[in-house]
């Protein structure tokens, strides 16, 4: 990520580290000890097939570089919901075993805030970019997830 290129809120962001420490995807503080993010994103930070249908177990790492660097907290799966055969689904709450770094907030979230008329910041780890990569679009959804599918979707 470039100097300077954060915002405050950035550092909600939650960088889910597989087994070799290395960025699997991204997520964001959601409350006191929570964090949401993608359910692949889990599953194959713990070595698992990314469509892996039965909550997963095991303990994992995540950090939050934008708050604090070099702080990692060990959280597990609260809440599972699997990549569906339609593709929805994909959503996983993990439960932090650890106070998170105290300049991480929890991310404020807006409702009906984007449109195509709107500029929009979206925040992953593509492969690559360890710390980060920010893209900057105006009516488009832009995925980012370490498997570089970086993939803009007019909308």
């Amino acid at each position: 990520m470039e100097p300077g290129s954060a915002a405050p809120s950035d550092a909600s962001v939650a960088r889910i580290l597989g087994a070799d420490g290395r960025p699997e995807g991204a997520g964001f503080r959601a409350g006191q000890r929570e964090v949401i993010t993608c359910a692949h994103v889990v599953a194959t930070a713990l070595g698992l097939p990314p469509d892996t249908r039965e909550s997963p177990g095991g303990r994992l790492w995540i950090d939050f570089p934008l708050a604090e660097r070099g702080t990692r907290v060990p959280a597990r799966v609260g809440a599972w919901t699997p990549v569906r055969p339609d593709g929805s689904g994909d959503i996983a709450v993990l439960e932090l075993l650890a106070d998170p770094p105290a300049k991480a907030p929890v991310a404020r979230l807006v409702e009906g805030a984007a449109g195509p008329d709107r500029r929009v910041r979206a925040f992953g780890f593509p492969q690559s970019y360890d710390d980060g990569r920010i893209d900057r679009s105006a009516g488009i959804y832009t995925h980012l997830d370490a498997q570089a599918h970086e993939q803009a979707v007019p909308g």
